[in-house]
């Protein structure tokens, strides 16, 4: 289409430079070499007033599509006005001095004002060449807005062929085939199937993680049992290794089981169980066993010492945890 357009440029412009070539023509001398100069002279000037009018119109369309405000273009169409009425008049006067009576008689005999009417319509070229320039940058702008179109049409297919593994001419003819669905409706779609296919496994990992955030973070809670023997002085000395940290249950059992386990070393598993309100016996020896490992470890920093304040005889050596992992302070 816009070679159509260019084509009816060249032909208004070849209509419109001879005469106002013409009109300039007429002005200089016009025998001998010196009017063939003259001659080249006023065609010059004609094509370049012609063609300044079409330029100007064009930029000026541009210029409005770009910054879409008349300020930008007033200048522009200030000048292709002054143009144009030049050109139209210089128009106009060659057509009225070539005007031929006889091939438009009958018209003009009909209607007499005709005769000054068809002059202005036969020197027209000029605003048929405006009109025709905002129709062809119309067309340039509706061709470049297809061809975007086209291209995020193309992009969307792309995409959506990756998404869902089937070939782009697949896709192509399965869109031309009577489906309202084009490629950018049809690619939210897939994102949403696909998120949807996602939303559960990735929920499941952020539960899992959540948990583990809990679990790190969740403060440990009980109480902190230190047997310290005293020094020769009556300090009191604290052995690392004497605290213990109950993970179920009640805190206080691991204390009470080493208290008790001081004033009566041979206390069996049923009394004990009684003693820390236990159900079971077996549970009794669990608390046993951990004081047990207490005093045992207090009692390597300082055996002599523990041994005379707790009454518990020099040659027993350690408490006797042997015995009760065998089960031999139960059955007494």
């Amino acid at each position: 289409m816009k070679y159509f357009f260019w084509i009816a440029f060249a032909v208004f412009l070849a209509a419109s430079i001879p005469h106002v070539a013409y009109f300039f023509a007429s002005f200089e001398p016009s025998s001998g070499p010196e009017g063939i100069w003259w001659w080249g002279v006023s065609y010059a000037i004609a094509i370049s007033i012609d063609v300044t009018i079409y330029l100007l119109s064009w930029t000026a369309f541009q210029r409005y599509r770009r910054y879409r405000t008349p300020k930008a273009v007033w200048q522009h169409w200030l000048l292709i006005i002054i143009c144009t009425a030049f050109s139209w008049a210089v128009n106009w006067a060659y057509a009225k001095q070539f005007h031929s009576p006889q091939m438009l008689s009958a018209a003009e005999h009909a209607a007499p004002w005709l005769t000054n009417i068809f002059p202005f319509m036969a020197s027209a070229f000029p605003l048929l060449g405006i009109v025709y320039t905002m129709m062809a940058e119309t067309i340039s702008e509706a061709e470049a807005e297809e061809k975007k179109a086209r291209q995020q049409q193309l992009t969307a297919l792309s995409e959506l062929a990756k998404q869902v593994q089937l070939p782009m001419s697949t896709l192509r003819r399965a869109l031309t085939t009577g489906s309202r669905l084009n490629p950018a409706s049809l690619l939210p779609i897939a994102n949403q199937e696909r998120t949807t296919e996602v939303a559960p496994a990735a929920n499941a990992a952020n539960g899992m993680a959540r948990e583990g955030t809990q679990d790190l973070s969740r403060p440990i809670t009980g109480q902190i049992v230190a047997v310290g023997n005293e020094g020769p002085n009556g300090e009191q000395n604290t052995n690392p290794a004497m605290l213990a940290t109950p993970g179920e249950g009640n805190p206080d059992k691991l204390q009470m089981t080493i208290e008790v386990l001081k004033s009566n070393p041979s206390i069996t598993d049923e009394a004990l169980a009684q003693y820390l309100a236990l159900k079971r016996p077996a549970s009794a020896r669990f608390w046993r066993l951990k004081a047990l490992e207490i005093l045992n470890a207090n009692g390597h920093n300082g055996a002599g010492q523990n041994h005379a304040k707790n009454g518990v005889s020099d040659t027993t050596g350690v408490w006797a945890t042997r015995e009760v992992a065998n089960g031999s302070l139960g059955r007494r």
